[in-house]
C-alpha cells in the first residue's frame, strides 16, 4: 500500500523551554482525480525535570497504514552535571548493540571487555561481538504494528536482550483518595542504574522517593500516592520513569549508552 503520509525532517534541536513545529504531509491518492498534498504541523514542548539525556520513541497512529514514529532526544545540563549530547547517531549505534545483546552491561564492562579484545568496532564505530557469533534480530525483525501495539501494551518483546528495566504492575487503579499502593521496580541489566521519576508538578499522582539507585539483578519498591484536589472527579496520568547506568557516583554520561524510558498507566476516581 502506498504511504500518503511523510515527514521530511528526522532530526532537530529544541531548546530547553522552547517549542519546534514538525511539518507532516498527507498526500492521499485516489483513482480519477488529482493528489493534493496538505501540511499539518506538530507543536513539542521540551521541559526536562533532571539533568540527564532524554529519549522517548512516540507513535502516530493512522487509518489503514503503518504507524509513524518519532524519536524525542533531549539532554538536560546544570551547574554541576553536563552530559554528553544525545544525538540520533547515537540511537543508531543503540540499536546495533540492543541486537547484539549489549544493552544489558554497563559501559565500564563494555570499555573493559574492548580493552581485552572480547569485543570489536565495527564500520560504524558501534561495538560487535568477536566473529561467528549471530546478533538477535528480534528487533530488526519487528514491524511498525507489532512495535506499537507492545508499546502500548506496556509489553517486552520476548527477548533477554531489550527486558531491561521493568515495572510491575504496569497499570494502577485508584478508586478513591488520598491513597497510595506499591510498584516494584527491577533490573535486569549487569550494572547499577539510577531511577528518576518525572511528573507534572500538578498532578493528583505522584512518586516516592522520585529517584534512587538500584544494584544489577536487584528489585525496589516505590509509593505511588493518589490525591485528588477534589471529590467526584475522574484522572489518568502516565507516569515515566527514566534509568541511566551510573558510572561512579553520577549517571553515565556517555553518549553511546541510552537510557532507558519506562511508563506506567495511573488512574483515579
Amino acid at each position: 500500500m502506498e504511504r500518503v503520509f511523510g515527514c521530511e525532517l528526522r532530526e532537530g534541536l529544541v531548546s530547553p523551554g522552547s517549542s519546534v513545529r514538525v511539518p507532516v504531509s498527507f498526500a492521499p491518492v485516489a483513482v480519477d482525480t488529482c493528489s493534493v498534498d496538505y501540511l499539518t504541523a506538530l507543536r513539542l514542548h521540551f521541559r526536562p525535570r533532571h539533568p540527564v539525556t532524554h529519549h522517548r520513541r512516540v507513535a502516530c497512529v493512522l487509518l489503514h497504514q503503518d504507524p509513524l514514529f518519532l524519536d524525542l532526544i533531549g539532554t538536560c545540563h546544570s551547574e554541576h552535571l553536563k552530559p554528553a549530547a544525545l544525538a540520533p547517531r547515537h540511537l543508531r549505534v543503540y540499536q546495533l548493540h540492543l541486537r547484539r545483546g549489549l544493552t544489558c552491561y554497563p559501559p565500564n564492562i563494555l570499555g573493559a571487555m574492548l580493552a581485552k579484545n572480547k569485543l570489536r568496532r565495527d564500520e560504524d564505530g558501534a561495538l560487535a561481538l568477536p566473529e561467528g557469533f549471530d546478533e538477535d534480530s528480534a528487533a530488526a525483525d519487528m514491524s511498525r504494528m507489532e512495535e506499537y501495539f507492545q508499546q502500548m501494551a506496556g509489553e517486552d518483546v520476548p527477548s533477554s536482550t531489550r527486558c531491561h528495566v521493568t515495572a510491575a504492575p504496569s497499570e494502577l487503579l485508584f478508586y478513591q483518595g488520598p491513597a497510595s499502593q506499591s510498584v516494584t521496580v527491577t533490573n535486569h541489566t549487569k550494572g547499577r542504574v539510577c531511577l528518576l521519576w518525572t511528573s507534572e508538578p500538578k498532578s493528583p499522582f505522584s512518586v516516592s522517593p522520585s529517584s534512587g539507585e538500584l544494584g544489577p539483578l536487584k528489585t525496589t519498591a516505590f509509593r505511588v500516592t493518589y490525591c485528588p484536589p477534589e471529590a467526584n472527579g475522574f484522572h489518568a496520568a502516565q507516569l515515566e520513569c527514566f534509568a541511566l547506568y551510573t558510572v561512579g557516583d553520577t549517571p553515565s554520561s556517555s553518549s553511546s549508552t541510552t537510557g532507558v524510558c519506562g511508563r506506567g498507566r495511573v488512574c483515579g476516581l
